[in-house]
């Protein structure tokens, strides 16, 4: 694959996650207000204990209420043990007493060159455009 075939893919790949996780946060680009990307809250992967219809694979991904919409953003390079081994925002909605019913998850897979350069950028930009509640703020990211 040609460098600029390369990067058409990686930016449609990002334009793509970024336009669904910004649909989640209930934010828009611009004008548009995404709903021909937005994933069906049903669709998206229901929180249990063997997270067994995870992917093993790199992601972003997303976690997700059914209200409030947003409440994380991160990447992962092998998503299912990510959350097997557990995860503050599955804490956090527990703690802030939400459903557990009420809580998905978003992923969207990732393969080794996308993990590697695309990752950081995206989950920077998805968390600033965003500002999910459940990520936390660090000056240095600031």
């Amino acid at each position: 694959m040609n460098q600029k075939n390369e990067s058409s893919i990686f930016c449609k790949v990002y334009l793509s996650t970024l336009q669904k996780m910004l649909h989640w946060s209930g934010r828009a680009i611009g004008s548009n207000q995404l709903a021909t990307v937005s994933t069906p809250f049903e669709q998206c992967i229901a929180v249990t204990r063997s997270f067994k219809d995870v992917t093993a694979s790199a992601s972003i991904y997303a976690v997700l209420h059914r209200e409030l919409g947003l409440l994380y953003v991160g990447k992962t390079r092998y998503s299912r043990e990510r959350f097997r081994d557990g995860h503050k925002a599955f804490l956090w909605s527990w703690l802030d007493l939400y459903k557990p019913e009420d809580i998905r998850l978003l992923l969207y897979p990732l393969n080794f060159v996308q993990l590697q350069t695309l990752s950081s950028s995206l989950e920077a930009i998805i968390i600033a455009a965003a500002q999910p509640p459940y990520n936390a703020r660090y000056p240095a990211r600031d």
